[in-house]
């Protein structure tokens, strides 16, 4: 797994739309222009349609900036998302499956969340962009019945 440490961090650099990403600058790319609240920037990392994946629901979008609300984002305390760590997960030239770890940020610099997801992405005219989106994180009600588990095994 290759890890992105504080000086790589998004935000750091951004990329330019015009040239050909790779599938992993796409994905620092569409962090960057998440954190600019740029959609139209979004938008250019995502195929449309699009999908994500959270919580066992699939949620289709005729564009992925469809469901982005920076508003409500903003009103949790949100103010940046770094990516953490960032793994090829499969990769067969025509698709590639990539995993990473974001974390998103307060004003006061201190962590609001971490997150697993899986991005899966595809050549959309000559362009590696994002497909699909799988959030890996475990449902609160999944995750008390799995504690629960455990601690009937002790």
């Amino acid at each position: 797994m290759r890890s992105y440490g504080a000086g790589a961090k998004c935000g750091v650099a951004f990329l330019n739309m015009s040239t050909l990403l790779s599938p992993q600058e796409t994905i620092i790319q569409f962090v960057n222009e998440f954190n600019r609240e740029n959609y139209a920037g979004i938008d250019a990392t995502w195929t449309s349609p699009a999908a994500y994946l959270v919580s066992g629901e699939v949620r289709v979008f005729s564009k992925y900036v469809e469901q982005l609300n920076f508003d409500d984002l903003r009103a949790t305390g949100w103010v940046r998302t770094e990516l953490e760590s960032m793994e090829t997960v499969m990769d067969d030239n025509s698709s590639v499956l990539i995993r990473v770890t974001l974390t998103r940020f307060r004003n006061d610099d201190t962590e609001h969340s971490t997150g697993d997801c899986c991005y899966l992405l595809v050549q959309d005219h000559g362009h590696w962009k994002i497909r699909l989106g799988i959030s890996m994180a475990v449902p609160l009600d999944l995750k008390i019945l799995s504690d629960l588990h455990r601690n009937d095994l002790k």
